[in-house]
């Protein structure tokens, strides 16, 4: 058969059905499952749950948060949520009531200035 014989046939052939993958998307595929029989072994996954949960450790040490203590944490959590609310609600309420206390003066002195323009004697 010639070589345009062999192109057309496998034109053919491919017609009906889906692309091949390319041999990036294989070595992925790969690479895929030699992880998913790799980390199905108890072991490995014992060894990685060690791991991650040493890592997790120390990220929250590092932050100054003592993970032998979580009931106290917790409470401190608590606390520092209750705080940020309060300071939240607090400069709410100041904010309002800084736009009252300027609408207030500018009243003031409206009423002031027009005391003085009719107070004059034409």
């Amino acid at each position: 058969m010639s070589t345009r014989g062999r192109a057309s046939a496998r034109k053919a052939s491919r017609a009906g059905k889906t692309k091949r993958p390319s041999s990036k998307q294989v070595a992925i595929m790969a690479a895929r499952l030699a992880i998913d029989e790799f980390t199905r072994s108890p072991a490995i996954q014992n060894n990685l749950r060690v791991e991650v949960s040493e890592a997790v450790r120390t990220a929250l040490e590092r932050f100054g948060i003592d993970v032998n203590n979580p009931e106290e944490q917790r409470r401190d959590m608590v606390h520092l949520r209750t705080w940020r609310e309060l300071m939240d609600f607090i400069s709410k309420q100041a904010a309002g009531s800084a736009v009252k206390w300027v609408v207030a003066a500018l009243l003031a002195a409206v009423a002031v200035g027009a005391g003085v323009l009719f107070a004059h004697k034409f």
